[in-house]
């Protein structure tokens, strides 16, 4: 039977799993040098530039192999295999690689926030946030609108946050736009606007004084009004007419 059908470490003898002169070895380094620190990656790449067969006719190895070494038990006896490392070093190899998924999969509270109130710089919708471990940097945001995306570690987007409410905090008018928008105003509202300048500024406000100049209609019937508004009531309504 060939290698690739038991786990890498064994042979068959006489129909019985027996360790792998050499492959054995490699087991026990695999689970050393997990434990004393290196990663699946580092590990990978040194046994592949070795050149150590994984299976017959491939000398390539990855995390995926190194990953399922290290979670196969059958390498401290179990399955009726015989063991190849001590019981105490695999429980400790386990506990790394739960510790090292967990803390890719935890999003802090905080984050969590963030996540869900981050909107695009440039089209002003919301952003998603994705990780992959491929990466230098393996947080980025990323819109789904218009494309736009950035990679940042979180650490690295909460003080870009916090930095910027503290300056907000002491200085406010920060918020305030460089250039206000201009007014628009039609030659209906000027006229009126200027009329009810006029009025205010003549001292003229008494309904006497503001009758019409058609049949002496009092000025808010020219508005459409049936009683008494005061001007500026009907400077607005006109207003928002025009």
């Amino acid at each position: 039977m060939s290698n690739r059908y038991i786990p890498y470490g064994y042979k068959f003898e006489a129909g019985q799993p027996v360790p792998h002169p050499d492959e054995s070895q490699i087991v026990g380094e695999i689970f050393h040098r997990y434990c004393a620190g290196d990663s699946l990656k580092v590990i990978a790449e040194d046994l592949t530039n070795r050149q150590l067969e994984y299976s017959p006719g491939k000398i390539s190895w990855d995390k995926a192999p190194i990953k399922r070494i290290l979670e196969n038990s059958r390498y401290i006896g179990s399955d009726e295999y015989p063991a190849l490392i001590q019981k105490e070093q695999f429980v400790a190899a386990n506990l790394k690689n739960e510790r090292t998924n967990t803390s890719k999969l935890t999003i802090a509270d905080d984050t969590k926030l963030f996540k869900e109130l981050t909107v695009c710089a440039k089209c002003g919708k919301k952003v998603t946030r994705r990780t992959g471990s491929r990466s230098v940097e393996p947080v980025s945001w990323k819109c789904s609108a218009c494309g736009w995306s950035v990679r940042q570690s979180d650490d690295g987007f909460k003080a870009q946050v916090i930095s910027l409410m503290n300056t907000l905090t002491h200085d406010p008018a920060a918020l305030t736009p460089d250039t206000l928008p201009q007014e628009v105003h039609t030659l209906e509202s000027r006229r009126l606007l200027n009329e009810f300048h006029r009025a205010l500024d003549s001292g003229k406000a008494s309904e006497e004084a503001q009758l019409g100049n058609v049949g002496g209609e009092p000025y808010w019937s020219w508005y459409g009004f049936q009683g008494r508004v005061e001007w500026c009531a009907c400077f607005v309504s006109c207003v928002r007419k025009s």
